[in-house]
Order: C-alpha cells, then structure tokens, then sequence
C-alpha cells in the first residue's frame, strides 16, 4: 500500500505564519497509518487551534491586553469551552498526498459568560457593553443568533499537505466570519466575566437602573455630585454639556491613541468632546459618552450629528456595572 507508506514519518519541522492562518508544523516523526489518522492527528488539531485562534483576535480588542486575550484563549481551549470535534477526511489526493478534512468548531459559554450573556439578550446590559465585547458595530446582533442557549457549533475545513522537502503545512481553509466573530465574542466574554467576578458590582446595582427624566432648568451653581443630570433630553448638546459640567461632572478624559483607545473615527468629534469614547460614523452618526463623578461614578449617554456644534444629547442614564467596568479600563490606560 505505497499511499499509506507515503503517509509515515514526516520529517516536521516548527514555524508560524499568522497573517495566513499556515502553519508547519514540528519537529518530530509520526506515523500517521491512514490520510484520515493526518485530520485527526493531535499535532494538527493543535495547529489549526493556534490559527483558529489567530482568526478570533484579527478583529483587534478595544478593552482588553493583548497578553490577556492570549490567556483567555489559551484557559478557552483547555477548558474545553472551545473545541475541535467530529475532524473527518473529505479528500486525500493520492498524488500530492495532500488531505483535506471537516471538523465542528464548538463553542460553550460557562456559568458566568451566560450570566452576561443573557443580560445582553434581555436588553439589560450596560449601553457600552458592545464596545467591549465587539471588534465592530453590529457584531453582537450578528453572533448572539447562533447561539442554542450556551452553545453554538461552526463547519471548518483545514488542509495536511506535505512538501518535497519533507515538511508538512497545516492551514485553514474555510472559516466562516461569523466563526471568526463568535472565537472574538466568546474570549472578551471570558475577560470580561473575569473582572466583574474579581470586583465588578452585580447587574442589579443601582447604578444600573435609568435616572427619572425632569424637565430642563437653569444651570445650578452648586449641586451634590453625584445627583444626576436632570435635563432635558433630547436638546442640543452644546447647551446640556454645560449643565452636566455645573453640576460636579467631569468629563471622562484618558490617553488618545493608546492601546484602548475606542474612539478610531471621528476623531474632530472626540478631540472637541474628550468624554465621547466611541462614534459609530454611519447614519445619525451616534456617538456614546461618559461623564465621571468626584465619588467615582459615571453617566453615560449619547449624542447624534457630524458637527460637533450642532451635535444633539439623545440620551443619558446612570452607567451600569458594566458600563462602570469598561470606563474603569479606559482610565488605567
């Protein structure tokens, strides 16, 4: 049987390129008796981990540590909150020697990440929550649906072909954007279910819930605070900014183009308002904001328009433990 001789003792050899999900993989030599044993092989399920994890992080993460993504993958896999399962042969060429396979993507969200996962689905996560778990606007709406409770399963294919010199590459060959989303979606999941575990308030904090609406008065000279901003909404945001700040609140302010700088477009916008953290850039062009109190609490809100002179104020609340976690991120800089 000259294709099954042909498929043992490859000479293996380690290196990485993520930019194209190829690996090579390492120095060892395996007997793989059969095309199907090359889909299944642990050197290779290894492999496409590392590349499926290349593809969860491509979308880039506004509020966490690169080092911390890393982890988080890393405890996904080992935990089995992600997995490779049902690797099968699709085709072997008997030429090439090269094999295509299928596998299932798995994905399980644990107690906590279902916790916030179900605030998200019932509408009561916080109004900034998206720009910690999401690499892009509508990202949320388009991964949430492929869930079946704490589970969602993807197709993948991958490919084991060999070369004359004796190496052999490992790669993805189909991985869906969707999948690519959900791997993004599930680790910020992670991380954040970690720090609301390590310190976060509880969902049902007060800060959570939205402050009464009252008609608008004239600006305050002194106010406790941490009242909230009793203004009229919506108005133009040229005349609420100015009481909001009469009343103790100061702008959020952090560092412009760090690592966990949100605010990537409108950058007119957000240099005139430091309190704005993200601009969505399509239609009425919404924009989210966040003052903070001398105490250490935090409104969010938002605001609509391309100029920032006529920009209008179309919403404020009390920020939530979520919404209070994130901003927390953004001021550690």
């Amino acid at each position: 049987m000259p294709l099954l001789e042909d498929y043992a003792g490859f000479r293996l050899a380690i290196v990485l390129a993520a930019s194209s999900a190829l690996m090579i993989l390492g120095s060892c030599d395996r007997l793989l008796p059969t095309p199907a044993a090359a889909c299944t092989a642990p050197e290779t399920l290894s492999t496409i981990q590392n590349a499926l994890t290349q593809d969860g992080i491509k979308g880039g993460y506004q509020s966490f540590e690169a080092k911390d993504v890393r982890g988080a993958f890393t405890e996904l896999w080992r935990s089995g909150s992600l997995k490779i399962s049902l690797s099968r042969l699709l085709s072997v060429n008997k030429d090439t020697k090269v094999v295509d396979c299928a596998a299932n993507l798995d994905l399980t969200l644990d107690p906590q990440q279902q916790r916030i996962f179900d605030r998200i689905q019932s509408g009561k996560a916080g109004l900034l929550l998206h720009l910690a778990l999401a690499s892009s606007p509508g990202e949320l709406e388009e991964v949430m649906p492929e869930f079946d409770g704490s589970h969602a399963t993807f197709p993948i294919q991958y490919t084991r072909q060999p070369s004359a010199d004796g190496t052999t590459f490992v790669y993805t060959q189909s991985v869906s954007k969707q999948a690519q989303r959900a791997l993004h979606f599930v680790s910020s999941l992670k991380l954040f279910a970690e720090g609301e575990a390590s310190g976060g308030a509880d969902a049902s904090d007060e800060i959570g819930k939205l402050a009464p609406a009252a008609p608008a008065a004239d600006a305050p000279t002194s106010a406790t605070p941490s009242a909230f901003p009793t203004i009229k909404v919506p108005q133009p945001y040229s005349s609420a900014r100015p009481l909001i700040l009469a009343m103790g609140w100061k702008a959020l302010s952090y560092e412009r183009g760090g690592e966990k700088d949100p605010c990537d477009t409108m950058q007119d916008i957000c240099r005139r308002f430091p309190e704005v953290v993200s601009c969505a850039g399509t239609g009425l062009n919404p924009c989210k904001l966040a003052f903070i109190a001398p105490d250490g609490r935090f409104i969010v809100g938002q605001i609509e328009g391309e100029d920032p002179d006529t920009m209008t104020l179309t919403g404020l609340v009390w920020a939530n433990a979520d919404d209070s976690q994130y901003l927390k991120s953004l001021l550690k800089g």
